[in-house]
């Protein structure tokens, strides 16, 4: 298990390095023994390490579920009929960071957002999902650009800057925020040509204050690549139906081996769908009522719904009908956690206490977390057999439903999502 494994890597790094250390002394019985002794020793605090990180990892998922609940939860409420996403490791990114610059009540603030207890779980825990979850020679893996932007007349510190680069692959850009207009233009031009130029733009000139503020922008890319335990065969019309209104919208329609669960306690229905090379898997919510999605969503606040719904599934035989249709969509994460009473103060001059962040570090806050999420879906496996001969269950997506990027078991034992969408597109 990648997450896991990682941690080991991290912890015993570590001791390598003291045994190496230790080798150049090895010259009498006595010095030996103290080494033995002594590594003995280490490896015990290791392994009581290795147990407090991985419990800082459950705590770490079981806030990204509740959150990401939440904030789909309110983006439904307030946009019914459209496609809403949400996507929380950009927040938790920029919660990350300045908790590691944090004084006082701040601290207490973001590690309890984080659902976290120390710097040092920050500083080993995002550096192994970053490598873990976006690691390039993956099929199908995902890039994800995070970037934090402040007034020319705010500068960041090296070490804030070093340290976002670090533990987050982040970078601090300074943008001179005296002309909104041309400064907004300038960040989302920045984001257009480190992503694949498909992004929209991600701020406005509205957003942009002279000041302490800082803005943290971020963008998302990933092409849905199934494995081919699933065949996507032909094209099909979805009769998608909200409400009293049924719209036509173009599917695509396939069959093979998915993990199926009928979760009677939820309302609802799941299919888990595996990606190619077994990393990432992709989760289909269905509640049973057609206006079963915001029922379906309230009970998806809990910190542990998620993880309980993927231990459910079960692999069966299925056909399946989803839309055919990328997800490019841009979300304010700063409006929704305001709107959820998360990091209250957080977005207020002087609301943060920190050290070491900027020029202006007494009045620092944060502008906004903005973040566009693309996700394009590949099929490129029609032409071969199906390994089912005969199907157990059939799903047509054609109500509003949920969709969820996540990761295999084979990642991590505790499993949390990356990415989630709201699909409704009656209102378009």
């Amino acid at each position: 298990m990648k997450i896991r494994t990682a941690i080991k890597q991290t912890l015993f790094l570590y001791k390598s390095k003291l045994l190496n250390l230790l080798s150049l002394e090895l010259y009498n019985k006595r010095t030996m023994f103290r080494i033995l002794a002594l590594c003995c020793v280490l490896t015990l605090m290791l392994v009581e390490a290795n147990r407090d990180l991985l419990e800082a990892k459950k705590r770490l998922d079981a806030a990204n579920s509740r959150i990401i609940g939440e904030f789909l939860y309110q983006g439904a409420k307030r946009n019914p009929g459209e496609i809403y996403t949400s996507a929380l490791l950009p927040i938790l990114a920029a919660a990350g960071q300045l908790a590691l610059f944090c004084r006082e009540k701040t601290c207490d603030q973001l590690f309890n957002f984080l659902n976290l207890k120390y710097k040092a779980e920050i500083l080993v825990l995002f550096p192994i999902l970053r490598k873990t979850l976006f690691d390039e020679s993956l099929i199908g893996s995902p890039s994800l650009n995070l970037n934090v932007y402040a007034d020319e007349d705010n500068k960041f510190c090296k070490a804030f800057t070093q340290s976002y680069y670090k533990t987050f692959e982040g970078k601090t850009r300074l943008v001179d925020y005296s002309d909104p207009v041309r400064a907004a233009k300038e960040i989302n031009n920045e984001v257009k040509e480190e992503g694949s130029g498909n992004f929209k733009s991600l701020i406005s000139s509205k957003m942009i204050k002279e000041g302490a503020g800082l803005n943290f922008v971020s963008t998302y890319e990933q092409t849905v690549i199934y494995d081919d335990q699933f065949i996507f065969k032909k094209n099909v019309t979805i009769k998608f139906k909200s409400g009293r209104k049924v719209t036509n919208v173009p599917g695509i329609a396939g069959e093979g081996i998915v993990k199926y669960a009928d979760l009677k306690d939820f309302d609802a229905k799941s299919y888990e769908l595996v990606g190619e090379g077994e990393v990432y898997s992709y989760l289909i919510l269905v509640p049973n009522k057609p206006d079963g999605l915001l029922g379906l969503l309230d009970k998806l606040r809990s910190p542990t719904a998620f993880g309980d719904i993927l231990e459910r599934g079960e692999e069966v035989c299925a056909k399946v009908s989803i839309l055919y249709r990328d997800f490019i969509a841009k979300i304010d994460l700063g409006k929704s956690a305001r709107e959820s009473n998360y990091l209250e103060g957080a977005f207020e001059e002087g609301g943060l206490q920190l050290r070491g962040v900027s020029q202006k570090c007494n009045k620092t806050y944060i502008s906004s977390v903005l973040h566009e999420v693309s996700l394009k879906l590949g099929f490129g496996n029609g032409y071969k057999a199906s390994k089912c001969s005969k199907f157990d269950v059939e799903l047509v997506t054609n109500r509003p439903h949920l969709y969820f990027v996540t990761y295999t078991k084979k990642v991590s034992p505790s499993r949390t999502p990356i990415i989630g969408v709201v699909v409704d597109v009656t209102s378009n």
